[in-house]
């Protein structure tokens, strides 16, 4: 699949643009299908943990190009669950490691992926409409290593945790992606355009940023938040900070009030960088919906923390 370019996009959108949940117009769910990848997945051995669980470094093709991540595995049988992860803005897959070997102490399979703008640090961003390519073929891929998940690893159960700018993305995946039957979406906002915007114009560190109207006409469509309720009531857990350095509190509450009837609201007294306990708890509520053994989620996060 070549890239997309901003005028056929644009042109696209403006023939199937449908009104948002707030009124607003966003992008037919279709702009992120994808055609069919062979499932050709290199893996690395990383490390192991006391023979509980295996990781690997992955690399495979998506329908948004080439992919890279991890793999987390239980040590022995995994269960009926599989569950995808994804990072905050600039990082990486390993940063979801401490969740994702939890996870797979637990019992499941947990494949945390590299967004786009991985690695990128505070040029994460571009404001260019490569923002706009890199968010369609992110939700692609996510939705491609579910189709993994599924067909080659048989999983019946699909989760998904993300945080920060991970936990926005995964807010437009549950509204279009239906295999998702439980997601924790940690300390996340409405998306990148609730994000550098304040009351509707752009926020003071990116007002003189050439072409930041544009960009936000051109993200609008796409922003996760217009998305999230098409979940309807798959489980959700939005869990937001008190003392979030990052996300301010009335942008946390428009992302709550943007959910689905299947959304629960958690706050922690934390900051933006959460603690164990949080994280504990939040595998906890995963068991809740997807085949962990729950009995073992304690002594596996505090571990992996």
């Amino acid at each position: 699949m070549g890239r997309i370019s901003f005028l056929v996009v644009a042109g696209a959108l403006v023939a199937c643009w449908v009104g948002g949940a707030g009124g607003e117009a966003r992008a037919d769910v279709s702009v992120f299908d994808y055609e069919p990848v062979p499932f050709e997945f290199v893996e690395t051995p990383a490390r192991a943990s006391r023979g509980e669980f295996a990781s690997a470094n992955v690399v495979f093709q998506g329908p948004g190009g080439l992919v890279t991540g991890r793999l987390h595995r239980p040590a022995t049988a995994a269960g009926d669950s599989g569950v995808l992860l994804l990072h905050g803005s600039g990082g990486t897959s390993t940063d979801m490691d401490h969740v994702a070997a939890a996870l797979a102490c637990s019992g499941a399979t947990a494949l945390a992926i590299d967004a786009p703008n991985a690695g990128r640090g505070d040029r994460f961003v571009r404001f260019t409409e490569e923002d706009f390519d890199e968010q369609v073929y992110l939700i692609q891929n996510l939705r491609h290593s579910a189709d993994w998940l599924v067909e080659e690893q048989g999983h019946d159960r699909l989760g998904f945790v993300g945080v920060s700018y991970g936990a926005a993305m995964g807010s437009l995946l549950v509204g279009v992606e239906p295999r998702i039957d439980a997601a924790a979406l940690m300390v996340g906002d409405g998306g990148l355009v609730a994000h550098f915007t304040e009351g509707g114009k752009p926020s003071p560190e990116v007002a003189d940023t050439p072409g930041i109207e544009e960009w936000i006409e051109l993200m609008t469509p796409i922003e996760p938040s217009l998305f999230m309720a098409d979940a309807g009531d798959t489980p959700i857990r939005l869990v937001s900070a008190r003392d979030d350095e990052f996300i301010p509190e009335g942008d946390a509450i428009a992302w709550h009030e943007s959910a689905g009837e299947g959304a629960e609201a958690v706050w922690v007294d934390t900051g933006h960088f959460m603690s164990a306990q949080v994280w504990t708890e939040t595998v906890l509520w995963l068991s809740e919906h997807l085949s962990l053994d729950r009995q073992r989620i304690p002594s596996c996060a505090d571990q992996f923390r």
